[in-house]
């Protein structure tokens, strides 16, 4: 079965708009998994924070490395390729859908702030997606399904 793990500070938001439709059909007939992840949930402070200021400086507030690689440790199957949803990332298209469409699971992260800390995108491989792709990672899931 496939599945897409999403990592977010908004847990609620989700199933939203995939529990309608043909993707909340395939969900309820388990032909696909879902799995949200709090991200706030591996912070370790009282508080629970996750954002802070770049590292090195710079304006605007960051998803914290540590917290976010913290999650992704827990959570993360392996061999998993990890997609971050950014507007700095790469076009979705036909192309990195049919790539994608190989995958047993994908671990998809929501932005937040001004972003994410790069030294969490360096070090876990992370690809830079451009956002659109909520809406056709889904269209990915029934070419796959089709097709197999």
């Amino acid at each position: 079965m496939w599945q897409a793990q999403v990592f977010t500070l908004y847990p609620e938001v989700f199933p939203g708009p995939l529990s309608k439709g043909l993707y909340g059909k395939a969900l309820s007939n388990n032909l696909w998994k879902l799995k949200v992840v709090n991200i706030r949930d591996a912070a370790d402070d009282k508080h629970k924070t996750v954002d802070d200021t770049p590292y090195g400086g710079g304006s605007g507030m960051l998803l914290k490395a540590d917290v976010l690689a913290k999650s992704l440790d827990e959570n993360k199957n392996e061999g998993e390729r990890i997609l971050y949803l950014s507007p700095k990332g790469k076009k979705f298209d036909q192309n990195l859908a049919k790539e994608l469409a190989n995958e047993k699971s994908l671990s998809l992260i929501c932005g937040h702030f001004e972003g994410v800390d790069e030294r969490i995108l360096s070090t876990r491989n992370i690809k830079l997606i451009h956002q659109n792709i909520y809406a056709q990672l889904m269209s990915c899931y029934l070419f796959i399904y089709k097709t197999h």
